[in-house]
C-alpha cells in the first residue's frame, strides 16, 4: 500500500511541473515578442514616414534592444538557477 501514494505524489509533482513549464513558456514568449514587436513597428514607421532626424528612431530601436536583451538575460538567468 505504500507504493500508491508515492506514484499519487509522483503523478502530482508531474503534473505541477508541467504547468510550471507552461506559465515559464506563457511568460518567456511575450517577453520576447513585445520589445520585437516594438523594434518593428519602430521601423516600420521610419520606413513609411522618415523623420527629419532618424537619431530619434535609432534611441527608440536602441532602447528596445536594450529591453529584449534585458528579458532574454533574465530568462537564462532562470533557466541555469
Amino acid at each position: 500500500m505504500t507504493a500508491r501514494p508515492r506514484r499519487d505524489d509522483s503523478a502530482a509533482r508531474l503534473a505541477e511541473l508541467a504547468e510550471r513549464e507552461r506559465t515559464f513558456s506563457a511568460r518567456a514568449s511575450h517577453q520576447l515578442r513585445t520589445p520585437l514587436t516594438s523594434l518593428r513597428l519602430i521601423v516600420e514607421a521610419e520606413l513609411a514616414r522618415p523623420r527629419p532626424d532618424p537619431a530619434t528612431a535609432l534611441h527608440e530601436v536602441l532602447s528596445e534592444t536594450d529591453r529584449l536583451e534585458q528579458a532574454i538575460n533574465d530568462l537564462l538567468r532562470v533557466e541555469f538557477s
